[in-house]
Protein backbone atom coordinates (compact mmCIF):
# COMPACT_ATOMS: atom_id res chain seq x y z
CA UNK A 1 0.00 0.00 0.00
CA UNK A 2 1.46 3.03 -0.81
CA UNK A 3 1.63 5.84 1.54
CA UNK A 4 -0.53 9.25 0.61
CA UNK A 5 0.52 12.33 -1.09
CA UNK A 6 0.50 14.32 2.33
CA UNK A 7 2.05 11.13 4.01
CA UNK A 8 4.70 12.04 1.56
CA UNK A 9 5.22 15.03 1.68
CA UNK A 10 5.08 15.20 5.61
CA UNK A 11 7.64 12.50 5.59
CA UNK A 12 10.29 14.19 3.00
CA UNK A 13 9.75 17.74 4.91
CA UNK A 14 10.72 16.11 8.10
CA UNK A 15 13.53 13.98 6.79
CA UNK A 16 15.10 17.54 5.22
CA UNK A 17 14.49 19.95 7.67
CA UNK A 18 14.84 17.79 11.06
CA UNK A 19 16.64 14.58 10.70
CA UNK A 20 18.93 15.18 8.08
CA UNK A 21 20.88 18.41 9.60
CA UNK A 22 20.17 17.41 13.34
CA UNK A 23 22.59 13.84 12.42
CA UNK A 24 25.05 15.64 10.68
CA UNK A 25 25.18 18.08 13.59
CA UNK A 26 25.37 15.62 16.23
CA UNK A 27 27.95 13.74 14.40
CA UNK A 28 30.12 16.51 13.68
CA UNK A 29 29.69 18.50 16.98
CA UNK A 30 30.52 15.30 19.07
CA UNK A 31 33.65 14.33 17.39
CA UNK A 32 35.15 17.88 17.19
CA UNK A 33 34.49 18.38 20.88
CA UNK A 34 35.56 14.60 21.92
CA UNK A 35 38.98 14.99 20.13
CA UNK A 36 39.84 18.30 21.63
CA UNK A 37 38.27 17.33 25.16
CA UNK A 38 36.20 14.22 26.14
CA UNK A 39 35.16 15.37 29.31
CA UNK A 40 33.15 18.16 27.59
CA UNK A 41 31.12 15.76 26.03
CA UNK A 42 31.62 12.72 28.26
CA UNK A 43 31.74 13.01 31.73
CA UNK A 44 33.45 10.60 33.82
CA UNK A 45 29.87 9.54 34.92
CA UNK A 46 28.84 8.47 31.34
CA UNK A 47 31.75 6.49 31.00
CA UNK A 48 31.16 4.72 34.36
CA UNK A 49 27.64 3.44 32.96
CA UNK A 50 28.21 2.91 29.16
CA UNK A 51 30.61 1.48 27.22
CA UNK A 52 32.74 3.21 24.69
CA UNK A 53 31.29 1.34 21.82
CA UNK A 54 27.84 2.60 22.99
CA UNK A 55 28.72 6.24 22.71
CA UNK A 56 30.61 5.91 19.48
CA UNK A 57 27.43 4.05 18.19
CA UNK A 58 25.12 6.43 19.40
CA UNK A 59 27.64 9.75 17.95
CA UNK A 60 28.55 7.55 14.37
CA UNK A 61 26.39 4.98 13.23
CA UNK A 62 23.45 7.54 13.35
CA UNK A 63 24.73 8.66 10.23
CA UNK A 64 24.66 5.42 8.14
CA UNK A 65 20.74 5.31 8.02
CA UNK A 66 21.27 8.74 6.91
CA UNK A 67 22.96 8.09 4.16
CA UNK A 68 21.15 4.98 2.86
CA UNK A 69 17.86 7.15 2.73
CA UNK A 70 19.53 9.54 1.18
CA UNK A 71 21.17 6.91 -1.52
CA UNK A 72 17.58 5.37 -2.44
CA UNK A 73 16.13 6.12 -5.02
CA UNK A 74 12.59 8.16 -4.94
CA UNK A 75 10.74 10.08 -7.26
CA UNK A 76 9.32 13.61 -7.14
CA UNK A 77 10.54 14.15 -3.41
CA UNK A 78 11.45 18.36 -4.06
CA UNK A 79 11.45 19.76 -0.82
CA UNK A 80 11.74 24.17 -0.69
CA UNK A 81 14.46 25.37 0.95
CA UNK A 82 12.17 28.28 3.03
CA UNK A 83 9.68 25.67 4.42
CA UNK A 84 11.88 23.55 5.43
CA UNK A 85 14.12 26.27 7.15
CA UNK A 86 10.77 27.19 9.10
CA UNK A 87 10.21 23.81 10.23
CA UNK A 88 14.32 23.40 11.37
CA UNK A 89 14.14 26.89 12.91
CA UNK A 90 10.91 25.96 14.89
CA UNK A 91 12.60 22.63 16.04
CA UNK A 92 15.93 24.56 17.02
CA UNK A 93 13.73 27.01 19.05
CA UNK A 94 12.30 24.27 20.92
CA UNK A 95 15.31 22.36 21.68
CA UNK A 96 16.67 25.62 23.07
CA UNK A 97 14.12 26.32 25.07
CA UNK A 98 14.11 22.83 26.48
CA UNK A 99 17.57 22.55 26.90
CA UNK A 100 17.90 26.11 28.86
CA UNK A 101 14.69 25.30 30.20
CA UNK A 102 16.96 22.06 32.17
CA UNK A 103 19.45 24.55 33.29
CA UNK A 104 17.44 26.98 34.77
CA UNK A 105 15.42 24.36 36.98
CA UNK A 106 18.10 22.10 37.58
CA UNK A 107 21.09 24.15 37.44
CA UNK A 108 22.21 21.60 34.96
CA UNK A 109 23.65 21.26 31.62
CA UNK A 110 23.02 18.41 29.45
CA UNK A 111 25.87 19.01 27.61
CA UNK A 112 28.98 19.36 29.87
CA UNK A 113 30.79 21.83 27.44
CA UNK A 114 28.38 24.13 28.39
CA UNK A 115 29.74 25.12 31.99
CA UNK A 116 32.74 25.93 30.79
CA UNK A 117 31.57 28.56 28.61
CA UNK A 118 29.92 32.77 29.77
CA UNK A 119 26.66 33.20 28.48
CA UNK A 120 28.05 35.09 25.79
CA UNK A 121 30.08 32.21 24.35
CA UNK A 122 26.94 29.78 24.71
CA UNK A 123 24.98 32.15 22.60
CA UNK A 124 27.45 32.24 20.32
CA UNK A 125 28.22 28.65 20.13
CA UNK A 126 23.99 27.96 20.42
CA UNK A 127 24.26 30.45 17.04
CA UNK A 128 26.90 28.68 15.53
CA UNK A 129 25.13 25.29 15.61
CA UNK A 130 21.93 27.00 14.49
CA UNK A 131 24.36 28.16 11.46
CA UNK A 132 25.66 24.56 10.54
CA UNK A 133 21.95 23.48 11.09
CA UNK A 134 20.98 25.61 7.84
CA UNK A 135 24.39 24.33 5.74
CA UNK A 136 23.52 20.91 6.60
CA UNK A 137 19.89 21.36 5.46
CA UNK A 138 20.90 23.25 2.68
CA UNK A 139 23.59 20.53 1.35
CA UNK A 140 21.09 17.90 2.01
CA UNK A 141 17.75 19.83 -0.26
CA UNK A 142 20.52 19.91 -2.79
CA UNK A 143 22.08 16.75 -2.78
CA UNK A 144 18.01 15.15 -2.60
CA UNK A 145 16.70 17.86 -5.40
CA UNK A 146 20.34 17.26 -7.73
CA UNK A 147 19.68 13.37 -7.36
CA UNK A 148 16.00 13.49 -8.14
CA UNK A 149 16.43 15.40 -11.16
CA UNK A 150 18.77 12.98 -12.22
CA UNK A 151 16.02 10.53 -11.53
CA UNK A 152 13.68 12.60 -13.50
CA UNK A 153 15.56 13.13 -16.53
CA UNK A 154 16.15 9.66 -16.87
CA UNK A 155 13.15 8.56 -16.57
CA UNK A 156 11.66 11.49 -19.34
CA UNK A 157 14.91 9.12 -21.82
CA UNK A 158 13.37 5.91 -21.09
CA UNK A 159 9.64 7.39 -22.70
Amino acid sequence: MKPSKFVRVIRNYLFSAIVLPCTLLVCLTFWSIYVMDKKLVCPKCVDENYPSWLNHAIHSVIVLPLIIEMSLPKKYDFVKFWKALVILTAFVIAYQVMFLNIYFEHNVWIYPVFKYLTWFQRILFLSMLYGWSIMFLYLGIYLKNWKGSVTINEEIKEN
